[in-house]
C-alpha cells in the first residue's frame, strides 16, 4: 500500500520536502512510506501520526480485555459527546451517525464470510469490504516498523485506550530525530469529528508551518 502510494505521490511532486499524515492505519502506511521515501535520498519535512500506535507491539486482548476496551470506548464517546454545546453536539452525533452508516456494511460482510461458502465464485459488497477490513487489520498487526532516521510528529488524544498506553507502542524508540508529542483536546475517536476536527487543525497547521521554515533553513 506504501508503495501504492509512493508512485502516486511522486507522479504529482516529484522531488521533496513532502508532508505526510496519517489516522491509525493510515499513519501506519505515512510512516512507511516516509521509510522509502528516505531510502530514495528525499526529504520528509513532517511525518504526523494521528492516533497512531506501533500495532505490532499492542497485545491481542483477552476475551475480558476485550469488555473492557468496549467499556472504555464507550466511555470516551460519551465523554465526546457531553462536553459540547447543543450545536457542537448536533454536529458530533451526526458525524458519528454517518460513520456507523458506512460500518454496518462491514459488520455485515464480516458475518456473512463467517456464516456462507468461502468457495463461492460470486461475493456480495458487504462480504468484499468486511475481506478488505480484515486484511488491513492484518497488515497493520503483521507489520513491524524499522527505526526511522528522522523525527515524528504524534498528534495523541487527551486520554488513551489502557492496551495503548505502553512506551513501545509509541514512536520515541523509532524516530531518530525525536518524538514530538501534540496532546489535543480530545477522547480517542473524536479526533478527526466535527467540531473537535478544528483543533486537529490549528495544531497540524502550526507543525506545518515550523516544518517550512525548518526546510527554508537547510
Amino acid at each position: 500500500m506504501a508503495g501504492l502510494y509512493l508512485r502516486e505521490i511522486r507522479r504529482v511532486q516529484r522531488h521533496g520536502p513532502y508532508f505526510l499524515g496519517g489516522y491509525c492505519m493510515g499513519g501506519t502506511i505515512a510512516f512507511e512510506l516516509a521509510q522509502q521515501l528516505r531510502a530514495k535520498g528525499e526529504q520528509v519535512a513532517l511525518l504526523a501520526l494521528f492516533d497512531t500506535m506501533n500495532w505490532s507491539k499492542v497485545p491481542l486482548p483477552s476475551f475480558w480485555g476485550r469488555g473492557y476496551y468496549s467499556g472504555q470506548r464507550f466511555v470516551f464517546h460519551a465523554a465526546n459527546f457531553f462536553r459540547l454545546d447543543f450545536e457542537g453536539k448536533t454536529k458530533f452525533f451526526s458525524e458519528k451517525l454517518k460513520a456507523l452508516r458506512n460500518r454496518v456494511p462491514v459488520w455485515r460482510g464480516m458475518l456473512l464470510a463467517r456464516l456462507t461458502d468461502h468457495s463461492r465464485a460470486a461475493k456480495s459488497r458487504s462480504e468484499v469490504l468486511g475481506q478488505i477490513w480484515q486484511a488491513n487489520d492484518r497488515a497493520c498487526l503483521t507489520y513491524v516498523p524499522k527505526s526511522y532516521p528522522g523525527a515524528v510528529t504524534d498528534f495523541r488524544p487527551v486520554r488513551q485506550y489502557r492496551m495503548y498506553n505502553k512506551p513501545d507502542v509509541k514512536w520515541a524508540q523509532l524516530a531518530q530525530d525525536g518524538e514530538e508529542i501534540v496532546i489535543m483536546p480530545v477522547y480517542p475517536a473524536g479526533m478527526l469529528v466535527e467540531p473537535f476536527v478544528e483543533h486537529l487543525a490549528a495544531a497540524l497547521r502550526k507543525s506545518m508551518d515550523q516544518a517550512i521554515r525548518r526546510c527554508g533553513t537547510c
